[in-house]
């Protein structure tokens, strides 16, 4: 009866051991050199499906990023992607990654917003004219340690961003000056815009993403702001007639997020890695955003759709319009405020 009593509490604390091992996300191996080290495999959360090709921002931030690590960690640490919110639903991730239940995110900021006010930012109307403006203001002028903060505040922490591609004004109706959006139908960009579209005298409506291409063939709505790459990708270009840039927002941005609990577990040289990778990649995926925009440009040119630039005068008074949805911005908290204060004055 004793011996029987020792084998099941032998077998009740192996079982224990090997419960604390796979809830612990590290195991240790043995090295060629006698070395022991800890092991790691991490998951990470994708709000989008896989794209066709390997070389865009999409894959870039999570594929490569995930073999790159992987790469120069000597295998210490392996990354498992999951795509179309395979793990967790979009509006849990931020739970998640709070708790470490997901190790990575890559998601839009924006989606965001209600938690984390400061990632709004990307989605304010005319916050840089082009991309280099855009990653000045984040990466040079400040901005990008004021969400981090924010993040970090939320148990996450913001590894870096993926700008996908100018997200400008696109429809049946050309718009050459903003005296043209008046009486027009416009597709919806989130309630800090409203305001913004009515000053204009453009109705706002709402129209899934998925049904953005059946909206302009019906006439549902006048234009949507949109990336411009979906001119070919979705094949929009079928329903458009013309596109304005330089675009409402110099980029659609989305970005890799880290759990902090996950961060703070992992030694200082991994830590180095990923700082490091992050890095290349953002640089990366600047310079894949130049080639998806020339692309897009050229496809729009190749498929009858008018690329109309605006003046100078007519920019600026698009960025002026504006200001009503950056003045609800900055009124969300003392963050926000910061962020447009360093808007406004990159301005003048």
């Amino acid at each position: 009866m004793k011996k029987q009593k020792k084998f099941f509490l032998g077998v009740t604390v192996v079982l224990f051991l090997v419960f604390l091992s796979a809830c612990g996300g590290g195991s240790s191996e043995t090295s060629s050199d006698g070395n022991t080290e800890e092991t790691y495999k991490l998951t990470m959360n994708v709000a989008y499906p896989p794209s066709k090709v390997d070389d865009d921002v999409l894959m870039n931030g999570t594929k490569r990023f995930a073999e790159l690590v992987e790469e120069r960690t000597d295998g210490r640490v392996k990354v498992d992607v999951f795509y179309s919110n395979q793990l967790v639903p979009q509006d849990q991730l931020l739970d998640a990654l709070k708790t470490g239940t997901v190790d990575f995110g890559y998601s839009g900021p924006q989606y965001y917003g209600d938690t984390i006010p400061t990632a709004f930012f990307t989605n304010l109307p005319f916050f840089g004219k082009d991309i280099d403006h855009m990653m000045s203001l984040i990466r040079e002028k400040g901005i990008d340690k004021i969400v981090d903060e924010e993040m970090k505040a939320n148990g996450v922490k913001l590894l870096f961003y993926g700008p996908t591609g100018e997200y400008g004004l696109m429809g049946k109706k050309p718009i050459r000056s903003i005296d043209d959006i008046k009486g027009m139908s416009l597709r919806a960009a989130g309630g800090l815009w409203t305001p913004w579209y009515e000053s204009l005298g453009a109705s706002p409506v709402n129209v899934a993403a998925a049904e953005i291409y059946e909206a302009l063939q019906r006439g549902t709505v006048d234009a949507v702001p949109y990336p411009f790459y979906t001119l070919n990708d979705y094949s929009y270009h079928e329903v458009v007639d013309s596109i304005t840039t330089p675009g409402v927002i110099p980029s659609a941005v989305t970005a890799s997020f880290m759990s902090l609990k996950t961060w703070n577990k992992l030694p200082e040289d991994i830590q180095n890695v990923i700082t490091e990778v992050s890095q290349e990649i953002e640089l990366e995926n600047v310079e894949k955003y130049r080639l998806v925009q020339e692309k897009a440009l050229q496809f729009a040119k190749e498929n009858g759709v008018e690329v109309i630039e605006l003046s100078d005068e007519e920019y600026n008074r698009f960025v002026q319009s504006s200001q009503v949805v950056w003045d609800e911005f900055a009124k969300m908290n003392d963050n926000t405020k910061k962020i447009v204060e360093i808007m406004r004055e990159d301005m003048e």
